[in-house]
């Protein structure tokens, strides 16, 4: 809202004599802002860079600050937008802005006391145009667009020959929420590992994520032949740094036994240099492997779950909102979710800036903050006294989905922490006896009965594991 006052404080203050009705916000359209947080790179109408941070301060207060370099360590300049009696207004210096529309990815601000008025509006994860729009000394409109870009942060990543997607865009976005991620899961090699001696052995196969081979292990339904199934594309946990593929095994076993071909596969961990941004780099390029291999694994690719436990849970999230470019038209977003304990609010955690790289790079990644319109169905499957993937982060995520648009199912089950465990004095590394397992059931049911609503179960059995 400052890039042409110079211009534009010749014109009348207002331009007009009253004011429109005003509207009555709440803390959710407030929150609509949050596609704003972070820091932006633009150019004022000389041609001469700035740098633009949003932070959120609560849930009714944000803040821009102008800084002099890109070390955004130099602030020159600041404004506010404040939500207060049901009125968002936002204030420069002696100007003040009454806010006019508050949409997903859109906010529109009329002059109180102002030279002109003004939008933001997303145009993509990694830009922003701000428009603003006042009236010359005769009266005429005039208009002028700022692109705001995200700056562009090193990666971590291998060349791609295969194909496959690029890294996601290490976006500098700023913490929200206190959330502590999970750092390990392994409840689920106790809750899930043990297989039947009568169980099917899983097809191995390998697919190309960056230049890394990536494992899969595949579970088909018995009698496979005939019409391409649905599919299950599931993503263990273990803090983001230990695990394989084979943690999921019982699960995925227990998904073909419904007739969906289910297939565990492997990610990169964060060790040696690797961070959660490769993850999610191969957890979507899992998605697309199966539906570039559909015919041959016999899958319809219109039908493609996603299933993931704790930090499995951030990835199989992660594979359906980040938009970043692809060299691949093969969509990476599944047609369903089931999130499992999952870290979905990870920007504060202190273990996940250490693996992705910093405080922005945790909020980059953290997908509570990147909601948006038109994301598939998702249900989460939530412990109440979980203090390892808290339940007040997938509230938060719920309610942000379903504000825009968006179907999301929390089920909270009481008196359970982590993984569903009842030794809540032990739900980093749990105690793999006290995982409650009726309370699996119960989750498991409902992931079932999720699935079934939206098209992709047509078996009518229930696992009973």
């Amino acid at each position: 809202m400052r890039f042409v006052l110079g211009i534009a404080i010749i014109a009348l203050l207002c331009g007009c004599t009253s004011l429109p009705q005003k509207k009555v916000f709440t803390s959710i359209d407030f929150d609509n802002l949050r596609f704003l947080e972070g820091r932006w790179i633009g150019h004022a109408p000389d041609g001469s860079p700035f740098y633009e941070e949003y932070t959120f301060v609560g849930e009714r207060e944000m803040r821009s600050e102008r800084h002099s370099d890109a070390s955004y360590s130099n602030s020159t300049d600041g404004s506010t937008v404040v939500l207060e009696a049901g009125q968002v207004t936002s204030t420069w210096n002696e100007f003040t802005w009454m806010a006019l529309e508050i949409v997903p990815g859109k906010a529109c601000f009329v002059p109180i006391k102002a030279p002109s008025s003004f939008c933001w509006e997303r145009k993509s994860d990694t830009q922003v145009h701000v428009t603003q729009r006042w009236a010359d000394e005769s009266g005429n409109p005039q208009e002028y667009v700022v692109a705001l870009q995200r700056p562009p942060l090193s990666r971590h990543s291998d060349s791609q020959s295969d194909g496959s997607d690029g890294d996601v865009a290490k976006q500098d976005l700023i913490p929200a929420h206190s959330v502590t991620p999970a750092r390990s899961d392994p409840g689920e090699r106790s809750e899930h590992s043990a297989i039947a001696a009568d169980s099917a052995a899983p097809t191995v196969e390998e697919f190309t994520s960056h230049g890394a081979s990536i494992g899969a292990r595949i579970f088909y339904p018995a009698n496979n032949a005939g019409k391409a199934r649905s599919a299950v594309v599931l993503f263990h946990g273990g803090g983001w740094n230990e695990g394989d593929a084979s943690w999921m095994d019982a699960i995925a076993e227990q998904y073909s036994q419904l007739g969906m071909v289910a297939v565990s596969v492997g990610y990169r961990l964060s060790r040696d240099g690797v961070t959660p941004f490769d993850a999610v780099a191969d957890a979507r390029n899992a998605i697309r492997w199966v539906r570039r291999e559909s015919n041959r694994l016999r899958v319809d690719p219109n039908k493609v779950a996603a299933l993931g436990t704790s930090a499995g849970g951030h990835l199989a999230a992660s594979t359906a909102i980040f938009d970043e470019p692809s060299g691949s038209d093969i969509s990476s977003v599944p047609n369903a979710l089931v999130l499992r304990s999952p870290a979905v609010s990870v920007a504060t955690s202190t273990w996940f800036q250490k693996l992705s790289g910093g405080k922005a790079q945790a909020a980059a990644l953290s997908p509570d903050l990147h909601v948006r319109p038109g994301l598939p169905p998702m249900i989460l499957l939530q412990g109440e006294l979980d203090n390892v993937t808290p339940a007040a982060g997938a509230r938060a995520f719920c309610q942000r989905m379903e504000a825009r648009g968006n179907t999301c199912r929390l089920e909270l089950y009481p008196s359970v922490g982590h993984l569903f465990t009842r030794n809540l004095a032990s739900q980093e590394v749990p105690d793999y006896a006290a995982i409650d397992r009726e309370v699996t059931k119960q989750a498991n049911e409902a992931a079932i009965a999720f699935l079934r609503e939206h098209g992709l179960v047509a078996d009518a059995s229930t696992p009973s594991r």
